[in-house]
């Protein structure tokens, strides 16, 4: 069974879950569903996502509650596979030799960054890679438009808005 590694860190909250490889179009279906049931308070999916993300890290659900735990995983699989960097980073997911991490930062207000790296556990591909979006509103997300960005083994790089 291949698998690869989930961690999200919120200040001192953080949540580090293995998600297995065969099943990640299962699990952005399921999430998918979620949304949809979401859909009615956040129209925007990624939206809800961190939402559900920050509630749960925040109130140290993922900790107590399973179903709390698989929601937060879901939504870390479902934002990174449905993401810009999706199709790039999917075959490594597959292989199941990765790690994501996100790193999410309080901006103020009900305004979060979520940073977000992948590293590889072997070297010969990707090495570690960065993928750093900050938006000051919501309108201003809706709005953004991202360069293309190639991926180089051990690099770093941010997506520039044009």
């Amino acid at each position: 069974m291949k698998a690869f590694t989930l961690e999200a860190h919120f200040g001192r909250a953080n949540i580090k879950s293995m998600a297995r490889s065969d099943r990640i179009d299962e699990t952005v279906l399921y999430w998918g569903e979620q949304l949809e049931k979401l859909k009615h308070r956040e129209p925007d999916g990624r939206q809800a996502s961190k939402d559900v993300i920050i509630q749960c890290l925040t109130e140290n659900k993922h900790h107590t509650d399973p179903a709390a735990a698989q929601m937060v995983c879901a939504a870390l699989v479902w934002m990174t596979a449905t993401g810009d960097i999706g199709p790039s980073v999917l075959p490594y997911m597959r292989a199941g030799d990765m790690t994501i991490i996100y790193e999410i930062t309080h901006l103020g207000g009900k305004q979060y960054n979520f940073r977000t790296r992948f590293r590889r556990k072997n070297r010969r591909g990707v090495g570690a890679l960065t993928v750093q979006r900050m938006h000051k509103s919501r309108e201003e997300r809706r709005n953004a438009n991202w360069d293309c960005c190639t991926l180089h083994r051990r690099s770093r790089f941010r997506l520039h808005r044009t």
